[in-house]
């Protein structure tokens, strides 16, 4: 699960936010862009506020699990080093279930990185 300590991380290594409001093909509806550390959240594809929530938590595990890797951390969780070596597919699902797990216990969360990050309300 996405912590308050994993989002500090993102922060202090100078993860940004977008919020864009262009429609994205294939219905995207985040992405973390590890080149230019930043986590893109597209307005139009997501529903819902929980939907939003539950991208920016997406793309935000992504962002750690790349600082993690990047500092040569061990995992807290070692089943995410056996999921990412088993493909991509298997890692994307093991994501999101991460993040709806946030959303669904730590709902607030969300204020802590609107906070953080600077964004506008959600």
């Amino acid at each position: 699960m996405l912590t308050i300590d994993d989002i500090i991380l993102s922060y202090k290594e100078g993860v940004e936010i977008t919020l864009n409001n262009e429609p994205q093909m294939y219905g995207l509806k985040g992405e973390y862009d590890s080149g230019e550390i930043k986590v893109i959240a597209y307005l139009n594809n997501n529903i819902n506020k929980k939907d939003l929530c539950c991208t920016i938590f997406h793309e935000l595990i992504h962002a750690r699990d790349f600082i993690l890797n990047k500092l040569e951390c061990e995992f807290y969780n070692p089943q995410r080093n056996a999921v990412q070596q088993q493909g991509l597919d298997l890692y994307e699902e093991f994501v999101e279930n991460e993040a709806i797990e946030t959303y669904n216990k730590q709902p607030e969360l969300i204020n802590f990185i609107e906070e953080i990050f600077i964004l506008k309300k959600l």
